[in-house]
């Protein structure tokens, strides 16, 4: 538990499902940054699962903007009652997941204790232990995670098809009943609002994610790989495109320029990401600076088929002058113009074409990069999204 000098701002109350840092995931990002930002206008209390163990800088670098952060972790025990409780109650299994009887006291007695203005919960898989708290809350979901688990659903066969087919079901329905229980809902865009099935999504609000425009500057690096793939490779929709990349689109790119090679960057590298590795394709698994990698690309490619919400990792390459292949489905939810910003691909042939016209002509790629960077400038900056939670939270408070 760390704690910083408190002030006379008003105190907002976070609840996380996982600690933000470091920022390897997608939730991790988004909180992370709004953290940083509500902390000019409110006092920060913290409450952030783990499962299994803090980063060492963790501490130090979330403790910067709370006034207090409490980091819980927890066991395979509390794990495996949450889900036999989600089992029988019809809460979605992920929901089940990170329930825990012991977190929920630890949870009422802080806020018992420090009195926060609002809560602010982060995820459906969360909502649940402040659902019914007599206290203003706002409610981030982030995406529309049913229509995540309907997608994922679709690109599976047998026993985890009807898996995810329960969950998807089952999410639709808590998704809805969570407009009515928070006071207020947060979305990060109009095409995942529209997903949620609720009469009242209209009343649900959308503050998208940003980019770090200092941090993901474009850097002048030898440009080694000609394809890259970044992300959290150890995420279900990020598994699939890495597969889907190496083994259907880069081989109709090879029989055009066989010494084309690819590099998967990120945490976690699932073991099937991990057997992608040859000689023309290099997984890293976890790095210190990514930018190095989006810097060394020539062209990036994220044919994303299943997943929801938007893709932080198209921001962040837009953002460093590298030309960006994607699906309909993720590059919808940042508008970006397809042909003008962006270029939108669905099947193997497709993508294998737009990567073999980006990396043969020099100056398709660069109006590419040039529209991109003035899109992304003017879009996402975080403290132009983080702004309108901010207001969101003084008029609520």
């Amino acid at each position: 538990m760390m704690t910083m000098e408190g002030n006379n701002k008003d105190t907002i109350f976070i609840l996380l499902s996982r600690v933000p840092y470091p920022l390897e995931k997608g939730d991790k990002l988004r909180a992370y940054y709004q953290i940083r930002d509500l902390s000019e206008h409110f006092n920060i209390i913290l409450f952030a699962f783990y499962e299994n163990q803090l980063h060492p800088n963790a501490n130090a670098e979330i403790s910067k903007y709370c006034k207090l952060f409490v980091p819980y972790k927890l066991n395979w025990f509390s794990k495996a009652i949450g889900l036999i409780y989600a089992l029988f109650s019809g809460l979605p299994f992920q929901t089940g997941f990170f329930y825990s009887r012991r977190a929920k006291k630890a949870i009422n007695k802080l806020l018992n204790s420090e009195k926060p203005n609002l809560v602010y919960v982060q995820l459906v898989r969360v909502a649940n232990y402040l659902e019914n708290y007599p206290i203003t809350k706002v409610l981030d979901l982030q995406d529309a995670l049913s229509e995540n688990m309907l997608r994922r659903a679709n690109n599976e066969k047998y026993f985890k098809n009807f898996f995810f087919r329960i969950e998807y079901n089952r999410i639709k329905k808590y998704e809805a009943s969570l407009v009515d229980k928070y006071d207020c809902l947060t979305i990060i865009s109009s095409n995942d609002k529209q997903k949620i099935n609720s009469i009242k999504r209209k009343n649900i609000i959308v503050v998208p994610n940003g980019v770090d425009f200092k941090y993901y500057a474009p850097i002048v690096e030898e440009k080694k790989y000609s394809v890259s793939f970044i992300g959290n490779m150890g995420y279900a929709p990020n598994i699939d495109a890495a597969l889907f990349l190496v083994n259907e689109i880069m081989p109709m790119v090879w029989e055009k320029l066989p010494n084309a090679n690819v590099v998967i960057a990120g945490a976690n590298p699932s073991h099937s990401v991990l057997k992608l590795a040859s000689s023309n394709v290099l997984v890293t698994g976890w790095v210190e600076d990514i930018r190095l990698y989006y810097a060394q690309s020539k062209v990036f490619v994220a044919p994303l088929r299943i997943g929801s919400g938007m893709q932080n990792k198209i921001l962040e390459a837009m953002s460093m002058n590298v030309p960006c292949i994607t699906t309909k489905i993720s590059a919808e939810p940042i508008n970006a113009s397809n042909k003008k910003e962006i270029l939108v691909a669905e099947t193997a042939q497709e993508f294998a074409e737009l990567i073999l016209e980006l990396l043969n002509f020099e100056n398709k790629k660069n109006t590419l990069i040039d529209n991109a960077q003035i899109f992304v400038n003017q879009n996402y900056n975080w403290k132009l999204q983080t702004e309108k939670l901010v207001q969101l939270m003084k008029m609520l408070v």
